[in-house]
C-alpha cells in the first residue's frame, strides 16, 4: 500500500471525507482533524471557532496541537497561495543564522542538558540540580498526537532540538527580566547553544516553529526570523509538509508526489 493510501485509509477511520479547501482546521491529539468556517481564535483557555454548520463552538485549548493547527492552515489555505508568492514585509530585517542580536535579559548562566521532553521543553541541571524549563516566545507543534501520522510537525521538531542539543551538551540559559514561569512553574528561558545560536530562534528560522505572542524581550526579532523561514518555505512551511498536509485532510497534492509517511520515532512525552 502507498503511502498516501495509507494516510487516506486512515482518514476513513477518523470520519474526516475528502472536501475542498476550506478557511482553517484544528488538530486535536485525540487523532481528529476538524475543519473550521473561517479562522479559529485563542481566548484565554479556550478555542473558539465555527463549525461547518455555522454554529459557533469552542473547545479547550490543551487538547488541541495549536502549533501544528497553525501549519496545517497555512498548508491547505488560502493563505499559502499569497505568502508564498510574496515575502512578508520585515522578513529581510532578520538578522543570519548565528548572529548574535539578543534583546536584554537576564545574564546567562552554564546549563547541561539532561533531556529534550519535546522542542520546546528540556530538562536542564545547573547548580547541582535538574529542572524542567520552557523555551520563550515560541510555540513549537507536539508530537503526543494518538495517531502518529498527525504528529508529523512535532516529530521533526523534537528531533531537530535532539540534535542540536542532545543530552550533555553544555548551554546557557538565561530568563526573562524579570522572570516568568509557565502554568506548569517551570522557567520561561531562552537556550544559547555552544556555537552561540539562539535555540528558540533556531527552530523560528527553520520553519518549525512559531513566535509567541505577548511581552517577551526577543519577541520581534523572534517573529522577523518565523516571517524569514516562511519567505523561503523552510522546514513546515515547506513542500513536504504541504503534501502531508493536504493527505491528512485527504485532499490531492498539489505537487503531484506521493506524501511520506512521518518517519519513526522515540515515544513523546508532553510537560
Amino acid at each position: 500500500m502507498s503511502a498516501r493510501r495509507a494516510v487516506l485509509s486512515l482518514l476513513v477511520v477518523l470520519g474526516v471525507a475528502p472536501r475542498p479547501a476550506a478557511a482553517d482546521w484544528l488538530l486535536f491529539y485525540t487523532g481528529v482533524a476538524l475543519e473550521t468556517r473561517g479562522a479559529w481564535e485563542v481566548r484565554g483557555q479556550q478555542v473558539r471557532f465555527t463549525a461547518r454548520s455555522g454554529a459557533l463552538q469552542s473547545a479547550r485549548a490543551e487538547d488541541i496541537d495549536l502549533a501544528a493547527s497553525a501549519f496545517l492552515s497555512w498548508q491547505i489555505g488560502d493563505r499559502r497561495a499569497i505568502d508564498a508568492a510574496r515575502p512578508p514585509a520585515g522578513a529581510e530585517l532578520a538578522p543570519a543564522r548565528g548572529a548574535a542580536a539578543a534583546p536584554a535579559t537576564a545574564a546567562c548562566v552554564p546549563a547541561k542538558i539532561v533531556a529534550v521532553r519535546s522542542a520546546e521543553t528540556l530538562e536542564v541541571a545547573r547548580g547541582g540540580r535538574s529542572e524542567i524549563v520552557h523555551l520563550a516566545c515560541l510555540d513549537a507543534p507536539e508530537a503526543a498526537h494518538r495517531l502518529p501520522e498527525l504528529a508529523y510537525f512535532g516529530d521533526t521538531a523534537d528531533l531537530t532540538v535532539e540534535s542540536l542539543a542532545p543530552a550533555a551538551t553544555e548551554v546557557c540559559v538565561a530568563e526573562e527580566n524579570p522572570p516568568l514561569v509557565d502554568r506548569s512553574g517551570h522557567r520561561i528561558v531562552y537556550v544559547r547553544l555552544p556555537d552561540g545560536r539562539d535555540l528558540g530562534e533556531t527552530l523560528l528560522r527553520d520553519g518549525l516553529a512559531l513566535a509567541r505572542g505577548g511581552a517577551c524581550a526577543r519577541h520581534d526579532l523572534y517573529l522577523q526570523s518565523e516571517r524569514a523561514a516562511l519567505a523561503a518555505q523552510a522546514g513546515n512551511w515547506g513542500l513536504l509538509a504541504h503534501d502531508l498536509a493536504v493527505a491528512v485532510v485527504g485532499l490531492p497534492s498539489s505537487s503531484g508526489r506521493a506524501s511520506a509517511l512521518p518517519p519513526a520515532r522515540r515515544a513523546a512525552r508532553r510537560s
